[in-house]
């Protein structure tokens, strides 16, 4: 593993537990969707085997870009403390990556490395976040704001102007409609047969093609869910929990 990021997935391989939490598309901002908030403390009082965070848990959250880990640092704490006493598995999505270097304690899945197989007895698993499937113009900008040197340009600019980019950024991104549901289309189907689980594309349904199961997972940020694994004999449940009391 590199030193730079001692818990990003090169040569572990996992397994994934019964009654593990997985929640995917939170979109946490300490000045809107607090909820976030409540599901935390939840899982601070009744920590689960396992808690597998789906991509996009933050509005903006960048490695290299050090005013989105200032604004973030409480919840960025809490979830590594947390790391501390539970398993928790990371997928970087694309709201939030390069974060090898600001968590200690939690395993972090690269979107290079996406999606991921995990050991379940003789079912096979993937997860991603989802956005790995994109080609075209978001494939070249996923490449291009990864660029951990860009990134750190960027920074350096944005700190000069007062942090005038990220926020104008940030401004955008609250206005933006988190409960739009992306289509079919988007999904290009794995070649490799078992039960694909995926964040990013904002539904709450199962696609059935071949030996192939595709769950598509509905934002947190839409309607404050969150699931719950049940393992079984020839495949996967997740119980969908929903509340709705913040902090």
């Amino acid at each position: 593993m590199s030193s730079d990021c001692p818990f990003c997935l090169r040569y572990v391989v996992l397994e994934l537990k019964e009654n593990a939490i997985i929640v995917s598309d939170i979109h946490y901002h300490p000045r809107y969707r607090r909820e976030f908030l409540t599901l935390l403390s939840e899982l601070e009082s009744s920590p689960p085997p396992q808690l597998i965070l789906l991509g996009d848990i933050f509005d903006l959250l960048f490695g290299e870009v050090d005013w989105t880990i200032s604004l973030n640092k409480d919840v960025i704490q809490r979830l590594d403390r947390l790391g501390t006493k539970i398993e928790v598995i990371y997928f970087e999505g694309n709201h939030d990556f390069n974060l090898g270097n600001i968590f200690n304690n939690i395993h972090i899945v690269p979107i290079s490395k996406q999606p991921m197989r995990l050991r379940s007895g003789d079912i096979d698993i993937f997860l991603a976040h989802g956005d790995f499937q994109e080609g075209g113009i978001f494939y070249f900008y996923r490449r291009v704001i990864e660029n951990r040197y860009l990134l750190k340009f960027l920074d350096w600019i944005d700190t000069k102007l007062g942090n005038i980019i990220i926020k104008h950024i940030e401004k955008r991104e609250e206005q933006k409609e988190k409960c739009y549901q992306r289509g079919k289309a988007d999904i290009r189907f794995q070649k490799e047969r078992g039960i694909y689980i995926y964040g990013h594309f904002h539904q709450n349904r199962g696609i059935q093609i071949g030996d192939s199961l595709y769950l598509l997972l509905s934002p947190f940020a839409c309607n404050k869910s969150s699931f719950v694994v049940k393992l079984k004999r020839h495949g996967i449940c997740l119980e969908k929990y929903e509340f709705k009391d913040s902090e």
